[in-house]
């Protein structure tokens, strides 16, 4: 449906970066002035995706809907630029190691790990492979490994603790 209906998409795209958005204000200690703003539209259009009112519908129809989420899209970016807080909830494209801070909300920037959820520049991360599940993986598997070794370690180290014991005896 979002494919046929131009202003369908656009609010779909809109209520992402404003789910992103919220997300992070609500952990910003100086943003609460702006989550009141994110309060005065119904939750559902910032925190369900999919879920749209027979009054979101006829507010998209007529064009009125749109130009709200854009207008708090617009104030919530105005935030993240100045806010250090959220600026160091921010992500460094780890392909190219750019300087550039990157964040979830930036669709036309940036791209995200479906797994772990870190963001790329949407240039850069072109293959399946995201650096930090590799880094994630050999980490488990490296844990896993010396879980294994410990554990076939011990019987011989129990082994030694009883022939001890024996010599001690005798």
């Amino acid at each position: 449906m979002y494919r046929k209906v131009k202003a369908l998409e656009q609010v779909r795209l809109l209520r992402i970066q404003l789910v992103h958005l919220k997300n992070m204000f609500k952990t910003c200690r100086l943003a609460k002035n702006i989550l009141e703003f994110y309060d005065s539209v119904p939750g559902h259009l910032t925190e369900d995706l999919h879920l749209f009112s027979l009054n979101d519908l006829t507010d998209i129809k007529k064009g009125d809907l749109g130009p709200r989420l854009k207008e708090l899209v617009r104030l919530g970016t105005l935030h993240v630029d100045k806010c250090m807080l959220c600026q160091a909830k921010g992500f460094i494209c780890e392909f190219c190691q750019s300087d550039e801070v990157i964040f979830p909300f930036e669709l036309s920037k940036c791209r995200r790990c479906e797994e772990c959820k870190a963001c790329y520049h949407k240039g850069c991360f072109c293959s399946d492979h995201c650096p930090k599940c590799e880094r994630l993986r050999a980490r488990r598997d490296q844990m896993a490994k010396q879980s294994l070794e410990s554990y076939n370690s011990e019987p011989e180290e129990e082994e030694t603790i009883q022939e001890r014991k024996m010599d001690r005896a005798e």
